[in-house]
């Protein structure tokens, strides 16, 4: 199923599903997105209807999510880069090949992704602020002339047995 969605639309939308999945696992379990962020992505994109309801986003992620081999890689509740891509494959299928609203998987694909999931990554402009503002000589220089000091601050927010700021 992924397969299909790699060779229709991997060369023109690969770099908007990828800013969006990112995205999404930065709101949810970075780096994967967990099932209610899953949801609330669908919920969202406007996805779920009389064809996909809320029932079948959640079989399609338990059915693309089954796990053979256990690995700590990737979790059993979270959803990686391509088993986000395969929901979306099966999510197509299930909107708009099997009601045949679309003739073919590729039409489905393009059409769930016109109609829902391309528009969810309009708004996401970190990384353009990131190349912008943060990764600069000048906002380096800023961090490297007061480390010494910021890793003060950072440590008496520790407490003994917490390692990271909370």
């Amino acid at each position: 199923m992924a397969s299909i969605l790699d060779t229709c639309i991997a060369r023109n939308h690969f770099e908007k599903i990828k800013k969006i999945f990112l995205l999404e696992a930065a709101k949810s379990g970075f780096p994967c997105i967990n099932w209610i962020k899953y949801s609330d992505f669908c919920s969202e994109a406007g996805i779920i209807d009389k064809n996909m309801t809320l029932a079948t986003i959640d079989r399609i992620f338990i059915a693309t999510n089954v796990e053979l081999e256990k690995t700590d890689d990737n979790p059993p509740t979270a959803l990686q880069r391509y088993e986000f891509m395969e929901c979306l494959a099966r999510i197509a299928q299930g909107k708009y090949k099997d009601p045949g609203i679309c003739k073919s998987m590729p039409e489905a694909i393009e059409k769930l992704l016109d109609e829902h999931v391309l528009k969810m990554g309009e708004n996401g402009e970190w990384q353009e602020f990131r190349d912008r503002h943060l990764w600069t000589v000048e906002t380096n220089d800023v961090l490297e002339a007061n480390l010494d000091l910021l890793k003060k601050i950072y440590q008496s927010y520790l407490k003994p047995m917490q390692k990271a700021m909370t």
